[in-house]
């Protein structure tokens, strides 16, 4: 009879693991066909391992993975700590409390210093029949990521360890032993059953009960298709005889299974077969759960399906490459830019469409990134076949596994052929303007936001007189300069018009300006500043000065302004001159009207007297101020007045002048000169006729202007004009004169009265047309 099976915390040994009708499950066999990992190792310093399973080995690194054995392996050799537990502690807790030590969902660091993510982790004591610790059990379930190892230098030389363990026959033991047998069967996180050739259940362990949610009894001596929905029994009973006789030693597969609340798991098993003289009489089948893992697998199918989804609608060009640049994959955005398709893209088909200006370039580049595993950032182009070229840029980086190593290529191609279009447009344009600038006679110098020069012309530098180099970076109150105001005082340079238009943002016009050269010499010029703003911020980012030379114009200007002062000197002398000789004329018509005694003649005599003088006072005021082209009409009619009034014997205080003339209104000589003739001959002929008998009246002069028009209207309150003027005859000679007058002017000429006389007369200042 085998011995009492062994017991964990102490508790009621468990029921026997087979029934008298189970077959024998061989050690070995179980303990190979388990998906964890698993190994038993001694209960006395230094813990050495008795024995593993396979898949232990894929918790170590690549030196253990490499051995055939770990028998004789230290476990604190093999382990470093399990989570945050050093592994001696590990060891210690379990051996003083007798529990075992369970760890889910953490990291196992090894010896070496690599790491292990899994998903549980136990290490359990192993009793004799006395419940005395002679083992441990290791237990654990490694996370998929924690089995690749990146490469770590070897631990210590396998000869510095001891060549065997202390406690030979431990193994000989454990391995005949029920009781560990049914530890390893009970303890084990897979859910394990065997069955015979009906698929009746014969056994099942604590884990398989727990998997499906079954008891003992609802299980043992029952059909293993009860973990399957009922409609589908006859199914999974012939599956299972076609796979009990047909099946290879050991095979696996996956299924989805129903627990006994209904809810549905995916399993993963393996089954392995025992026999009996040559014919199999079990099955031994080792489920694990997996359900978790397809819901993540699937979640990353559909990960994988968005991102491929996106990739392919994406904006950009997209492409993938193996470690040796090779291309693998490129998504519609990049067959765009590209003219290639992904058969022709594959591997490096995609090089043919490269431009050849580009071509030793990217290929260059490329070959750098593929030796430093840097990332690649370039520019270049693709030629379509269509003759069209896109510009793109092209950011490569690499693709790294858990192990820091590179697995290949990740990269984004983004299309810049517009932006490059608007680049040569620009650059174009600036050409185009610079072009311009230098071409341009004006001087142009661009100053920066804090005042300093950045740029200039050639002309700028051949009126200032000074190198490029000496403008560069100079500001206006550089003691370089010598600037003079037009007045020959100093010109701050605060008050430059560049410095304010920075300040003020107000552009400046026409500002004169005089330049002192080393030689002393002056040149004058006129400035006008523009600020440069920065759009995206609405800020005076510089100003744009440019200037002309003035100097030629300023010294033309001044010779002119001399020359004309001497012709405004010779002006006046002929203006004195011409009023002289008429003086001379009006003192000889006096002289020759004296003897004469026929009262008529006498007055034609004192009437042309009156008429020359007024000609000769448009000459003498003309003269007498500093415009010798205008006369202020408001003077002019006041001394006309004055004279005519003395002409003739009119008593003092019988006819009243009254003057209502715009004080501001000035008049060339063309218009003066006539206008003065025409108010002689009306105030002559009001003097003489218009109040006969001595009566008194008033003269009335009223003159306004306009932009265009001339109103002179003279007005007498006296007896009127004669009947045959109402007839439209004319006869006296001073009437006939103002009509010509009038008519010479291209004014109009309106008379009317009684009562009284009054002549009204309209004379265009724009336009005149000269009757004859």
């Amino acid at each position: 009879m085998p011995e009492p099976a062994p017991t964990f915390n102490s508790t009621p040994p468990p029921t026997p693991l087979l029934q008298p009708s189970a077959p024998a499950i061989p050690l070995d066999t179980l303990f190979d066909l388990l998906a964890a990992e698993l190994a038993l190792f001694d209960a006395s310093a230094p813990y050495r391992c008795v024995r593993s399973n396979q898949q232990f080995f894929e918790l170590l690194d690549s030196y253990w993975q490499q051995r055939e054995s770990l028998a004789g392996v230290a476990l604190g050799e093999l382990f470093d700590r399990v989570g945050r537990t050093p592994i001696q502690e590990v060891i210690a807790q379990v051996l003083t409390t007798g529990e075992p030590f369970r760890v889910s969902l953490s990291a196992l660091r090894l010896v070496s210093g690599t790491e292990r993510s899994f998903y549980s982790w136990s290490l359990a004591p192993l009793r004799d029949g006395a419940g005395t610790i002679n083992g441990l059990l290791l237990l654990a379930q490694i996370h998929p990521a924690g089995r690749v190892a990146p490469s770590t230098p070897p631990p210590p030389e396998i000869s510095d360890w001891p060549a065997s363990a202390p406690q030979p026959l431990l193994h000989t033991v454990l391995q005949a032993s029920e009781a560990h047998y049914r530890t390893i069967w009970a303890a084990t996180n897979d859910a394990m059953v065997l069955s015979d050739e009906r698929g009746i259940v014969l056994e099942a362990n604590p884990a398989y009960l727990e998997l499906y949610g079954y008891s003992e009894a609802q299980i043992i001596g029952h059909s293993f298709a009860i973990i399957f929905p009922k409609h589908q029994h006859p199914w999974a009973i012939a599956e299972y005889q076609a796979a009990f006789w047909s099946a290879s030693t050991e095979t696996s597969f996956e299924s989805a299974v129903i627990r006994s609340d209904g809810s549905q798991r995916i399993v993963e098993s393996r089954v392995t077969f025992i026999e009996e003289r040559g014919r199999r009489v079990a099955m031994l089948s080792t489920i694990h759960d997996i359900t978790t893992r397809k819901a993540m697998e699937q979640a990353l199918n559909e990960s994988e399906q968005r991102y491929r989804m996106l990739v392919n609608l994406a904006p950009v060009g997209i492409f993938e490459t193996d470690v040796g640049g090779g291309c693998t994959y490129v998504n519609g955005y990049w067959q765009r830019l590209t003219g290639l398709s992904p058969t022709e893209a594959m591997q490096h088909g995609w090089i043919k469409a490269l431009h050849p200006d580009d071509l030793e370039r990217v290929l260059q580049g490329s070959a750098a990134t593929l030796q430093s595993g840097q990332p690649f950032d370039h520019e270049y182009r693709f030629c379509l076949a269509n003759g069209q070229v896109n510009w793109v840029i092209v950011q490569i980086t690499p693709i790294h596994d858990v192990n820091a190593t590179i697995t290949g290529y990740l990269g984004v191609m983004l299309d810049v052929t517009a932006r490059r279009t608007i680049e040569d447009q620009a650059r174009q344009h600036n050409q185009r303007y610079q072009s311009v600038v230098v071409a341009l006679g004006e001087g142009i110098v661009i100053h920066r936001q804090d005042g300093t020069i950045e740029t200039a012309n050639a002309a700028a530098t051949q009126i200032l007189g000074l190198t490029l180099d000496q403008l560069l970076g100079r500001a206006s109150s550089d003691p370089l300069w010598h600037t003079v105001h037009p007045d020959g005082s100093a010109f701050p340079g605060d008050t430059h018009p560049a410095m304010i238009t920075l300040r003020t943002g107000q552009p400046m016009r026409n500002i004169p300006m005089g330049v002192q050269k080393h030689d002393g010499s002056i040149t004058w010029i006129s400035i006008n500043a523009q600020p440069l703003y920065d759009i995206k911020r609405d800020v005076i980012e510089g100003v744009v000065a440019s200037f002309v030379d003035m100097t030629d114009y300023r010294n033309a200007q001044a010779q002119l302004q001399a020359s004309l002062a001497e012709k405004e000197v010779l002006l006046k002398e002929v203006h004195h001159r011409v009023k002289n000789n008429l003086q001379v004329i009006i003192s000889l018509l006096r002289l020759q009207a004296l003897p004469l005694t026929d009262p008529a003649i006498k007055e034609l005599f004192n009437d042309t007297q009156n008429r020359v003088h007024a000609m000769a006072l448009v000459h003498e005021q003309l003269y007498g101020t500093h415009d010798l082209a205008h006369i202020g009409f408001a003077s002019y009619v006041q001394q006309l007045t004055t004279i005519m009034l003395r002409s003739y014997p009119v008593p003092h205080g019988q006819v009243k002048l009254v003057q209502d003339i715009d004080a501001e209104m000035v008049l060339t000589i063309d218009i003066a000169a006539p206008l003065g003739l025409i108010l002689t001959e009306l105030l002559s002929n009001s003097l003489k006729y218009a109040f006969p008998d001595h009566s008194y009246g008033v003269i009335t002069i009223h003159a306004r202007h306009s932009a265009t028009r001339l109103d002179l209207v003279v007005q007498d309150d006296g007896i009127g004009l004669p009947l045959e003027h109402e007839s439209g005859e004319i006869r006296s000679l001073g009437l006939q004169l103002v009509h010509r007058l009038v008519r010479q002017l291209g004014g109009d000429l309106v008379i009317a009265g009684p009562p009284g006389t009054t002549f009204q007369i309209a004379i265009p200042l724009l336009s005149k047309e000269n009757h004859p």
